[in-house]
């Protein structure tokens, strides 16, 4: 815990993450270039399908994908 999955993903996909946790749903922002971003982006999808309901605490798998479409950041 403490982070160690987003470092996880931000080593594999060269990016930076920062995620900002609410009471029902979570902000996640995606620094780096366009295909580091889409790499996060694809790992972070990846997690949530294989990982099902132990990471889905605030809706359906498709809704958080969808949360995760919203938030990414192209700054």
């Amino acid at each position: 815990r403490g982070g160690a999955k987003i470092k996880e993903l931000e080593d594999s996909s060269g990016s930076r993450i920062k995620v900002t946790r609410g009471t029902y749903e979570s902000e996640v922002k995606i620094f780096g270039s366009t295909d580091v971003q889409n790499k996060a982006k694809m790992l972070i999808d990846n997690l949530i399908t294989n990982s099902g309901q132990n990471y889905v605490r605030g809706g359906t798998e498709k809704e958080v994908s969808q949360k995760v479409d919203e938030y990414v950041s192209r700054d």
